[in-house]
């Protein structure tokens, strides 16, 4: 939901944040509750003991991300605190967490994507509460997958660091400050240019499209369109 659409569609702005706004609190807290609960099945209680395996998105929510994720399309949660000491199999472990809420948000997406094809071939006249749903669906789909993809950017403080790590690099399980205050730069400077959007908006077209075509074929499989 870009800011422009606030200034030029004020009305129209605020009829999207019906389904937008559930969908992003939605969205963020079990992302950000899937790490905890992880990290906790993995040995570490930090989570838990902060209260941070909970679905309550006030115990989540990063005032600044959140209103980023709103006005300009791209934000973010407040980080689950992880202790990784405290993992049985450290490496392993920490990749385990570190994919935890990609994975989440991808089951999410697949599900949702899911019900929105089968309304969009089943919804027969619709209605208020159908045309809702309808729109909730596609947006929390698109949302989901768009944390997804995101969060896997190999950049620093992302999850997508911790996989490339605890794969391939090898390094301490989490990246010193300066190379989390030069990930966090460039992430800056790739939204406010622009660059971000683009390649996010590349990889989530492919994906969306593909996922839909994947639908569509199983849907005429089973002899429903």
């Amino acid at each position: 939901m870009p800011i422009e659409q606030l200034i030029w569609d004020p009305i129209g702005f605020i009829q999207e944040l019906l389904w937008y706004l559930p969908a992003v609190l939605l969205a963020l807290t079990l992302h950000e509750c899937s790490h905890g609960l992880v990290a906790y099945w993995c040995g570490d209680r930090t989570a838990k003991m902060m209260g941070r395996l909970s679905v309550n998105p006030l115990r989540h929510i990063d005032p600044i991300g959140f209103l980023m994720m709103i006005f300009v399309g791209i934000g973010w949660a407040k980080p689950v605190p992880v202790n990784p000491y405290n993992f049985r199999h450290g490496r392993r472990d920490d990749f385990l967490v570190s994919i935890a809420g990609v994975t989440m948000n991808f089951i999410l997406y697949l599900i949702f994507m899911f019900v929105y094809c089968a309304m969009y071939v089943f919804g027969g006249t619709g209605g208020v509460v159908f045309d809702y749903m309808y729109q909730f669906a596609w947006t929390f789909a698109s949302l989901n997958i768009s944390l997804a993809l995101f969060n896997l950017l190999p950049i620093p403080p992302l999850d997508g660091y911790h996989v490339l790590n605890d794969l391939v690099l090898k390094r301490p399980l989490f990246a010193d400050v300066r190379a989390t205050q030069i990930g966090q730069g460039i992430l800056i400077v790739a939204s406010l240019t622009g660059i971000l959007s683009r390649i996010l908006g590349v990889m989530l077209n492919f994906v969306l499209n593909h996922t839909i075509d994947l639908i569509f074929a199983v849907f005429r499989g089973l002899g429903w369109v």
